[in-house]
């Protein structure tokens, strides 16, 4: 872990999208991984998951979560880095 570390923090992530991101439990752990997060989007398709993780991280204000399931996303082209 502390190789991947290394190497990662080495990468500006900018906009990091959290596939599958349930209740947010891996989010910190992006956090300490990467440098230079602009925005993490945290989506799930479980909207009880999302309330939970909308919950946890209120008031954070890099960190937001969409309702989207993985096979039909929404984003635009280019428009996230990790």
């Amino acid at each position: 872990m502390d190789e991947l570390k290394k190497h990662l923090s080495t990468h500006r992530a900018g906009q990091v999208l959290d596939v599958g991101t349930g209740s947010g439990r891996f989010i910190p752990t992006i956090l300490e991984l990467f440098s230079g997060i602009e925005q993490i989007t945290g989506m799930d398709s479980d909207m009880d998951s999302l309330r939970h993780a909308e919950a946890a991280y209120a008031g954070h204000g890099k960190i937001q979560f969409k309702p989207m399931d993985a096979g039909n996303m929404g984003f635009a082209d280019g428009t996230i880095g990790y």
